[in-house]
């Protein structure tokens, strides 16, 4: 069933794989969020760099700070995804946004299972 999805944990290249769907992936050692600049660029942003993170439905982000890749009007840059035109805009798409140190922008991606990736980020945390 979609949702209830058991994601199991998988190490790959002496990293623990906590975390993984289309649009990102979450280890032991960090985040990356796929497709994160033009054209297939991803972003990893290590473990120690993240500040916060949640999901954007925790932030209430008006449907003017979404853009399907890019900087919405605010300071969060979006990986490509789904669900975020300000024209088109789907609630039932979930984001992960991370803060990271030395950034004012906040960097955001559509997740799978925001809850899992939450649970990933909190158990990497506390490796």
């Amino acid at each position: 069933k979609k949702g209830n999805l058991e994601r199991k944990t998988m190490e790959v290249g002496g990293e623990k794989v906590l975390y993984s769907d289309k649009y990102c992936s979450i280890t032991n050692r960090g985040l990356t969020m796929y497709w994160y600049y033009a054209p297939f660029v991803n972003k990893t942003i290590p473990l120690e760099d993240i500040t916060k993170y949640s999901s954007d439905k925790d932030l209430d982000l008006s449907r003017l700070s979404y853009k399907n890749f890019g900087m919405g009007l605010n300071n969060i840059w979006w990986a490509v995804g789904k669900g975020r035109s300000q024209i088109w805009f789907d609630t039932s798409i979930n984001h992960l946004v991370v803060e990271t140190k030395d950034s004012s922008t906040r960097s955001g991606c559509t997740v799978e299972d925001i809850q899992a990736a939450i649970r990933a980020l909190d158990q990497a945390n506390s490796i």
